[in-house]
């Protein structure tokens, strides 16, 4: 049985589209870059108890580079979980319409799927393919989204899987759904990627700002990061926002010490506001940065998982209303 995944949108966890009927399952199209619509990626969830599942992904551009670490996947990622662990963790090739297996079970029970679909392109269609007799349905609904924005690191440039980047470790210590609005470049302190952002997740239970991460023009910084801020803060207003600054003391540059000094001016001057500011230097504190680094201003997956910790902490420390049933 082959199902389209673009004609139902009820098994699309977290896709967003970016108005183009063409690119039903592009996350987002905020912005354009090397000839590529700038996107996180797509994440399908379904649940079947299909005895084999395959996919096959109808790709727009023929180079894809959906992540950033050193496996440079060409493709897709998926995770196959019963009710106990995860029993498949793996990345197919991204070549243009070729029908892949995914997982073959000895029996029929219904196990979870969750694929993570390319990013830096547009994927046109998905089509999964089960057992004729097999049924497919939606994943358990998760909670209420978190928020996530910024640029390179939140985007997940070094992580090598997109189940290791901080942003999708956070989301599934609350079993939130998750959002990842970052961009690739050093031009996401635009308010615009904030209104486009609060208008598709309008109701984020937290929302977490990467502001600085790489080389950033000090002119750029003080002309657009306290307008930046102010439309974050206003936009999502109902809940905690945490702004974080550069991962680590990798680059010692002036812009980002006027970047550091903004932020942590304006979390203290607004902080009746819901607003958390996590200096990133202090992240990797003791830390060597050999272990958690890929040059001066990436992360690899260690490094992810380092930051996402830190981040959870906080999220518990501050008691955040909605988390707390989890």
């Amino acid at each position: 049985m082959e199902i389209n995944i673009n004609q139902h949108s009820e098994f699309i966890f977290g896709a967003v589209s970016d108005g183009n009927p063409d690119h039903a399952l592009t996350r987002m199209g905020l912005n354009s870059f090397w000839g590529n619509s700038n996107s996180t990626g797509v994440r399908v969830r379904f649940s079947t108890n299909s005895r084999a599942v395959s996919v096959k992904l109808d790709i727009q551009y023929e180079e894809v580079e959906p992540f950033f670490g050193s496996m440079m996947i060409n493709g897709a990622t998926y995770i196959v979980k019963n009710r106990q662990q995860t029993v498949k963790m793996e990345c197919i090739s991204g070549r243009n319409k070729e029908v892949q297996s995914l997982y073959t079970q000895k029996g029929n029970d219904f196990l979870d799927y969750e694929i993570h679909c390319p990013a830096k392109n547009c994927l046109k269609h998905l089509y999964v393919y089960i057992d004729d007799d097999a049924e497919i349905q939606a994943s358990e609904k998760l909670r209420a989204p978190i928020c996530f924005l910024g640029g390179p690191t939140t985007f997940g440039r070094g992580s090598t899987f997109p189940h290791g980047m901080f942003s999708s470790i956070v989301a599934r210590k609350f079993s939130c759904d998750y959002y990842n609005f970052a961009m690739y470049n050093n031009k996401y302190l635009e308010e615009k990627f904030v209104l486009a952002a609060v208008k598709a997740v309008p109701k984020p239970c937290f929302v977490v700002a990467e502001i600085c991460s790489i080389p950033v023009a000090k002119d750029y910084i003080t002309e657009k990061l306290e307008k930046y801020l102010e439309k974050l803060t206003e936009c999502f207003n109902a809940c905690p926002v945490l702004l974080l600054s550069q991962p680590f003391n990798g680059r010692k540059l002036d812009n980002y010490t006027e970047c550091r000094r903004i932020v942590k001016d304006f979390a203290n001057r607004h902080s009746g506001r819901n607003i958390m500011y996590l200096d990133g230097e202090t992240v990797f504190k003791g830390i060597s940065l050999d272990m958690a680094t890929l040059s001066a201003y990436l992360i690899n997956d260690y490094g992810n998982m380092v930051l996402a910790d830190r981040i959870v902490k906080i999220a518990e420390a501050y008691a955040i209303s909605n988390l707390k049933t989890f």
